[in-house]
């Protein structure tokens, strides 16, 4: 199956169940709020409205304090964090779909041994029987 124009060694019902089973959540912070006991660094020294989030993927923890893909640092703030968290997690999902699933060179490799050694089977199987043909048609001549 072809997801984002990368090919996966999966149907798209595993694709959909794997999705399904990824635990995730998340929380959004003011920047004096300490996180795990610690308090996170603000890039955005007096900018009251600046915020972090905590994103947990599938027991992977992200501790987001700036907006993730987009140039130079801006702020996260009440008014683009879940379209942040949305984008971050997808990204994160996309990249656990392609660690478990995409086809890898390797496995490509493989594919083209195992087709050289049915060829070379197959030709040592015609080989064989052109000597006993060879064989056959010597023996013919000699007894005329």
């Amino acid at each position: 199956m072809i997801y984002k124009s990368i090919e996966l060694m999966c149907s798209e019902t595993e694709l959909d169940k794997f999705v399904s089973e990824l635990s995730s959540n998340y929380s959004v912070h003011k920047f004096e709020e300490r996180y795990a006991g610690h308090l996170i660094d603000n890039p955005f020294d007096g900018q009251k409205d600046a915020r972090y989030y905590i994103l947990d993927v599938d027991n992977r923890t992200f501790v987001q304090p700036y907006l993730p893909f987009v140039q130079g640092y801006q702020k996260i703030t009440t008014e683009n964090v879940i379209k942040s968290i949305e984008l971050h997690k997808a990204a994160i999902i996309d990249d656990l779909i392609f660690t478990q699933f995409a086809k890898k060179p390797e496995d490509h490799i493989f594919k083209l041994e195992q087709k050289n050694l049915n060829t070379m089977s197959a030709l040592a199987g015609v080989y064989e029987e052109m000597l006993a043909l060879k064989k056959e048609l010597s023996q013919l001549s000699t007894k005329e």
